[in-house]
C-alpha cells in the first residue's frame, strides 16, 4: 500500500514538473497515469491527480475536458477534510476562471473569483498571485487599465518575493501587453525580454513562447520586423512543441502580420490561411476574424476588391455574433470603409469608418482609432473638405504617436502626402499643404531609420524628392555680365522652419530630428559650436510641440554663480538668507507647464548637476526656507558647445546627469561644412521681409568670399558681418570693400580645418542639388558652389554627369 502511494506521488511530481516547464502533453499523460493507479483508498491522491489532469487539459486547450476533470476533483474532495476541500476549491476556481478568460468570458471569470473572498484559510502566495494575474488580465481586456495595473503589480511583487519564476514570467508578459496598449513600446519590449529570460533560465517552454510572442507584437509596432519575425517564429515552433494550439494559431497570425508589413504579401497570405484553418478547427472565433481581415487587407492592396469584400463581410458577421461591441467589429468596419474608399465611394466609407473610430475610442484602442482617423481624412480629402481632412490627419498622427505605433505613424505621414499630391495640381496646391506634407515625410524618414521597412522607405524617399522639387521656387542666381553683380532675393523655400533658414541636406536632417523631438516630451540635448543656433533649435522644438502655448524660459547656466544657484532655480522664501527681502519664484516654477532651456549646460559644476538631477528625477522643487515640495511639470532642453563625453572621462561632468538630459540628441553642423547655406542666410538677412527690400546686388567676388570663409563664429559671425554690410551699403549693393579684412582669401580655415576650395571634388548629390536649386543654370550653380563655370564642368564630367552639361534646365 505504501509502495503504491509512493509511486503515485512520484508520478504526480513528474506531471507537475512537466507542467512547470510547459510540456503539457507529458503533464497530462503523467496525470492520467496517476489517476488510473489510484483507487478509492487513495482519496487525496486521486483528487490531486484529477486536478493535475485538469491543468494538463487546460494547457492543451481542451477546455471541456478541463471542466470535466475539475468536476471529478471537486467530487472527490467532498470526502476529504475541510482544509483540503478549500484548497481544491480555490485551485479549481482559478483554473476555471482561466478557462473563461481564454474564451473571452472576462466577467464570468471575475464573478467566479469574487466568490473566493468568503473562503477562510487559503492564503498561499502562489495562489494569491495567480488569482491576481487572472483578475488583472480580465480587467485589462475589459479596458479597466488602472485596476488591472494594481493587481498585476501586486501579483508581480508576490511572485518575485517568493521566487515563483514561472508565474513571474507570465505576469511580466501581461504587464508587457498593458504597456504596449499605453503606447510605451520601449517598456513593453523590456518586460517581454525579462519574461523571456526568466523562462529560458527555468526551462519553461510555454512561458518562453508566450513572452516571445508578446515581444514580436511589440517589435512589429516599432517597425523592427527582422527581430519580430525571429521571435514570432520561435513562439510558433515552441507552441507547436508543447501542444498549445491557441498559442500556435496566434503566433502564426503574428508571423503573417510581420511578413505583410515587411512587404512579403505571398508569404503572409499563406500564414493567414494556416491560422484561419487552425482557428476554425478549435473554435477560436476572434483569431479567425483576425486572419480574415488580414487576408482581405492584402487582397485589397492587390486590387482584388471582390475577394476582399467577401472576407470583410464574413468577418463582420462573425464578430457581431460573438462580440457586437468588440475590437473585431471595429476592425471589420474599418476594412469595409477602406474598401469603399478604394472604389471611390467616399460617402459610404465615412459611415463605416465612423463606426470603427467610435468603437475603437470606447475600447481605448489608440492604434485602431488612429488608423480609422487616417482613412476618414482621406475620405474628406476626396470629398473636397480639406480642412476637415487635415483635422483628422493631425488627430490620427497624435493617437498613433501616443500609442507608440511608429511604423503606423510613418505610414500615415506618407499616405497623407501621397493623397495631397494626387488630389491637388501644381497651380492649385496651397503652399501650406505642400509644406505640411513635406514636413510629414521628413518625420516619416526619421521614424523609419533603423526599421526593416525598405518598401515604405523607398516610397518616402521618392515622395520627399517630388515634394522638394515642388517647393523649390527660388529664382536662379543670375550674374550681370556688364557689372559682375549678382542679384539675390529671399525665397520662403529657404525657411525650413520658423526662423530656421537652410538649404543643405545636413540641416534638413536636423529638421527631421527637430520634428521628431517636438512630438515627444523627452529631454533633448542640442550640441554644436558657438553661433550655430542652438537656442533657435530649442525654441523651434518648443513651438512645434504641445507646450507651445506655455512659457519658454531660457537660462545661461554659465552666468549663475554657485551662491545664487538654488535661489535662481528653486526660488526662496522671504528671510531665508541675508538679502532675501521678498518671496521669489524660481526658474523651474516660472517654466511650469512649458520648456526650460539650459544653455551652456556644460558649464554647470558637479554639485549643481546633483541638485538639478534630483529635480529632474522627482519632478518636485523646494524653495529655500520652505519644507514644502511643489510639483513642477517642465520639459528640459539643454545645449552646449562642449564635448560632454570628454568631461565625463575627466570626472567634471556626471554620467547620470548626462544620460538624464540626453534622451534625444541633436547636433548642429558648423557653417563651414555646409557652404550651400551661406546664400540662403545672406538673402534672409539682407532681403528678409523685415528689411523691406526684395533684392540685393552682391559683387560676385564678395559673394565668393562669403562662401569660402570658414566662419569660426558660424551663423552668428555671418550675421554680424552682414549687419556691418547693411549699414555700409544702404543702397542695396554689397561690394568687396565692405567685407572685413579677415574674410580675405588667406583668412580661411579659422579653426585649422579644411574649407572647400574651388578645386575641391564634390559629391554627385551636391552637384545635382546645386543645379536643381538654380533651375539648371550652370553659371548660377557654379556661383552657388563658389567655383568657376569651367570647374563645375570638370566636376560634372568627373562625377559621370556629362549629360547635364548641355542638358536643358531642370525644374
Amino acid at each position: 500500500m505504501r509502495e503504491d502511494r509512493n509511486d503515485i506521488d512520484r508520478i504526480l511530481g513528474e506531471a507537475a514538473a512537466c507542467r512547470r516547464r510547459g510540456d503539457y502533453r507529458a503533464a497530462a499523460r503523467f496525470a492520467d497515469e496517476a489517476y488510473r493507479r489510484s483507487g478509492p483508498e487513495h482519496g487525496r491522491r486521486r483528487c490531486l491527480a484529477a486536478l493535475e489532469a485538469a491543468r494538463g487539459s487546460y494547457g492543451l486547450a481542451r477546455f471541456d475536458e478541463c471542466r470535466r476533470r475539475v468536476a471529478e476533483a471537486r467530487d472527490l474532495a467532498g470526502e476529504l477534510d475541510a482544509s483540503v476541500r478549500r484548497r481544491i476549491d480555490v485551485e479549481s476556481s482559478i483554473l476555471l476562471a482561466n478557462v473563461h478568460r481564454r474564451r473571452s468570458e472576462y466577467r464570468k471569470a471575475l464573478d467566479l473569483l469574487e466568490r473566493l473572498d468568503g473562503l477562510p484559510g487559503v492564503d498561499a502566495p502562489g495562489l494569491v498571485a495567480e488569482r491576481l494575474l487572472v483578475e488583472g488580465a480580465c480587467l485589462f481586456y475589459l479596458n479597466r487599465e488602472e485596476e488591472a495595473e494594481r493587481r498585476l503589480e501586486s501579483a508581480l511583487g508576490l511572485a518575485t518575493h517568493h521566487a515563483h519564476a514561472a508565474l513571474q514570467s507570465r505576469i511580466l508578459a501581461m504587464i508587457s501587453l498593458l504597456a504596449l496598449n499605453r503606447g510605451l513600446t520601449g517598456s513593453a519590449a523590456e518586460y517581454a525580454r525579462r519574461a523571456l529570460r526568466i523562462c529560458r533560465e527555468g526551462g519553461d517552454a510555454y512561458g518562453e513562447a508566450a513572452a516571445a510572442l508578446n515581444l514580436a507584437l511589440t517589435l512589429t509596432r516599432r517597425g523592427e520586423f527582422a527581430e519580430a519575425k525571429r521571435h514570432a517564429t520561435t513562439a510558433r515552433r515552441a507552441f507547436a512543441a508543447v501542444g498549445w494550439r491557441a498559442g500556435h494559431c496566434r503566433a502564426t497570425l503574428a508571423l503573417g502580420i510581420v511578413r505583410s508589413r515587411a512587404g512579403d504579401a505571398r508569404g503572409a497570405v499563406g500564414l493567414f490561411r494556416k491560422a484561419e484553418r487552425l482557428a476554425a478547427a478549435d473554435g477560436y472565433r476572434r483569431e479567425e476574424c483576425i486572419a480574415l481581415c488580414a487576408m482581405g487587407g492584402i487582397r485589397l492592396e492587390q486590387g482584388m476588391l471582390s475577394k476582399a469584400d467577401r472576407m470583410f463581410r464574413r468577418c463582420l458577421d462573425m464578430a457581431m455574433a460573438f462580440a457586437p461591441g468588440g475590437d473585431m467589429v471595429a476592425e471589420a468596419n474599418r476594412r469595409i470603409g477602406q474598401l469603399f474608399l478604394a472604389r471611390g465611394a467616399a460617402a459610404p466609407a465615412v459611415v463605416h469608418l465612423r463606426k470603427a473610430a467610435n468603437l475603437a475610442r470606447e475600447l481605448r484602442d489608440r492604434r485602431a482609432e488612429g488608423v480609422a482617423g487616417r482613412l476618414l481624412g482621406l475620405c474628406y480629402l476626396n470629398l473636397g473638405d480639406v480642412a476637415k481632412a487635415m483635422s483628422h490627419f493631425d488627430a490620427a498622427c497624435g493617437l498613433l504617436r501616443r500609442a507608440g505605433c511608429l511604423f503606423d505613424l510613418a505610414e500615415t505621414r506618407v499616405a497623407v502626402a501621397e493623397a495631397i499630391l494626387a488630389r491637388l495640381d501644381d497651380q492649385d496646391t496651397p503652399a501650406a499643404d505642400l509644406d505640411g506634407a513635406w514636413g510629414g515625410v521628413l518625420e516619416a524618414m526619421h521614424l523609419l531609420e533603423g526599421m526593416d521597412a525598405e518598401i515604405l522607405k523607398k516610397r518616402a524617399g521618392e515622395l520627399l524628392g517630388i515634394l522638394s522639387a515642388r517647393r523649390r521656387t527660388a529664382a536662379a542666381v543670375e550674374p550681370d555680365r556688364r557689372t559682375g553683380m549678382v542679384e539675390i532675393r529671399f525665397s520662403d523655400e529657404y525657411l525650413i522652419a520658423d526662423r530656421l533658414v537652410a538649404a543643405s541636406d545636413a540641416m534638413l536632417g536636423v529638421l527631421r530630428q527637430i520634428r521628431f523631438a517636438a512630438s515627444f516630451e523627452r529631454p533633448v540635448l542640442v550640441t554644436g559650436e558657438t553661433g550655430t543656433g542652438k537656442e533657435l533649435v530649442a525654441r523651434t522644438i518648443h513651438e512645434s510641440g504641445d507646450r507651445r502655448d506655455r512659457p519658454f524660459v531660457a537660462v545661461n547656466c554659465a552666468a549663475i554663480p554657485d551662491h545664487l544657484f538654488e535661489s535662481e532655480f528653486f526660488g526662496h522664501r522671504k528671510g531665508s538668507f541675508t538679502g532675501a527681502f521678498t518671496d521669489r519664484t524660481g526658474i523651474f516654477e516660472e517654466a511650469a507647464g512649458g520648456t526650460l532651456f539650459l544653455d551652456e549646460v556644460g558649464e554647470l559644476s558637479t554639485l549643481q548637476q546633483v541638485k538639478l538631477l534630483r529635480i529632474l528625477q522627482e519632478g518636485r522643487v523646494r524653495r529655500l526656507g520652505e519644507n514644502v515640495e511643489r510639483p513642477v511639470d517642465v520639459r528640459i532642453i539643454s545645449a552646449t558647445n562642449r564635448e560632454l563625453e570628454r568631461k565625463i572621462e575627466a570626472s567634471t561632468f556626471r554620467e547620470d546627469f548626462y544620460y538624464r538630459i540626453n534622451a534625444e540628441h541633436i547636433h548642429l553642423p558648423p557653417l563651414r561644412t555646409r557652404p550651400e547655406d551661406v546664400m540662403p542666410l545672406v538673402s534672409y538677412f539682407l532681403c528678409g521681409r523685415k528689411e523691406g527690400r526684395e533684392t540685393v546686388r552682391v559683387e560676385s567676388g564678395a559673394l565668393r568670399r562669403l562662401q569660402r570663409y570658414s566662419w569660426p563664429g558660424n551663423v552668428r559671425e555671418l550675421f554680424t558681418v552682414l549687419d556691418r554690410v547693411r549699414h555700409l551699403g544702404p543702397g542695396g549693393v554689397v561690394t568687396m570693400e565692405m567685407l572685413p579684412a579677415r574674410l580675405g582669401e588667406g583668412a580661411a580655415g579659422g579653426r585649422g580645418e579644411a574649407v572647400p576650395s574651388a578645386g575641391a571634388v564634390r559629391t554627385t548629390d551636391s552637384l545635382r542639388k546645386a543645379l536643381s536649386m538654380c533651375n539648371g543654370n550652370k553659371t548660377a550653380a557654379a556661383r552657388w558652389l563658389g567655383i568657376s563655370r569651367g570647374t563645375l564642368y570638370k566636376e560634372l564630367r568627373r562625377a559621370g554627369l556629362s549629360n547635364l552639361i548641355s542638358g536643358p534646365r531642370t525644374a
